[in-house]
């Protein structure tokens, strides 16, 4: 496993147990579709969330936007949303959440930022 590979796996940690304190129930960890992987499945209260983890390490010369989701990541992460949600017949209401960590270069946990309906495919992230 890579450098890069380790950091998502921490943000990704980081990134359960802060949905987990916060009621969510977690479904499924890195589910594949196809060639395209969902990073967390969760369920909360009726919906089903299918969440992105974006994981960056701190740099003092970088900024630290939130990182991005692309159109075409977007219509992958839908397409397999929707062959989970008939799968598993799941009738109600999804949700696209980002989650995105930054964590100091020795691997410390600085910050989460947990955006609900961050976008829905077609739409434009901001």
């Amino acid at each position: 496993m890579d450098k890069q590979q380790q950091i998502g796996k921490i943000g990704e940690e980081a990134a359960l147990r802060h949905l987990l304190k916060r009621g969510y129930l977690l479904l499924e960890r890195n589910w594949r579709h196809r060639r395209f992987e969902i990073d967390l499945i969760l369920r909360h209260k009726e919906q089903l969330i299918f969440a992105e983890v974006k994981t960056r390490t701190y740099h003092p010369t970088r900024p630290t936007e939130l990182p991005g989701i692309s159109e075409a990541q977007q219509n992958r992460i839908f397409e397999a949303a929707v062959t989970y949600a008939e799968q598993h017949q799941h009738h109600g209401e999804i949700r696209f959440d980002l989650i995105a960590v930054l964590l100091a270069s020795d691997g410390y946990l600085l910050e989460i930022e947990h955006l609900p309906n961050a976008f829905f495919p077609g739409m434009p992230f901001f």
